[in-house]
């Protein structure tokens, strides 16, 4: 989940980058054609980057990309593998907390936080509990935002 760079970051990528336009990267599609479209990025100074506010389009998307973690972690718990989700729901909230790191978000916060607990309650013994509430709080997040909810 870590696609945004923070501005040192980037300036140790690239400690001379220019201001503006620039191509970061090349992505090539191959189905029944050959396509290749350049991906571009505005690179600005680390004090306006500092200044910008979050998309909210990105915070959802990024919360949406912690259904996955969620449910392999379920699966998990099913089989009986209770490390295995721990450490699934653990990475899930550190990938949220990561996050955090380019500005305080709500929304964001309210999922990290019980993701790491939900890792811990699963090795306190609770692991069919922590099954079902992780299914139920990812299938009423996922309909809050307008996803479809698979199992």
């Amino acid at each position: 989940m870590g696609r945004r760079n923070s501005p040192s970051a980037a300036q140790a990528d690239h400690p001379r980058a220019a201001l503006g336009l620039a191509q970061g990267a090349t992505l090539e599609l191959r189905y029944v054609t050959f396509v290749t479209l350049p991906i571009s990025v505005n690179v600005v100074p680390a004090d306006v980057a500092a200044g910008r506010l979050p998309d909210p389009a990105v915070t959802s998307e990024v919360l949406f990309l912690t259904a996955p973690a969620k449910r392999d972690a379920e699966r998990a718990l099913r089989d009986g593998d209770v490390k295995t989700a721990a450490m699934m729901y653990r990475a899930a909230a550190s990938a949220l907390q990561a996050e955090l790191a380019y500005g305080d978000n709500d929304e964001l916060r309210s999922e990290a936080e019980p993701l790491a607990s939900l890792g811990a309650q699963a090795l306190g013994g609770d692991a069919s509990r922590v099954a079902k509430f992780s299914t139920s709080d990812r299938h009423y997040k996922s309909t809050k935002r307008g996803r479809d909810w698979t199992a």
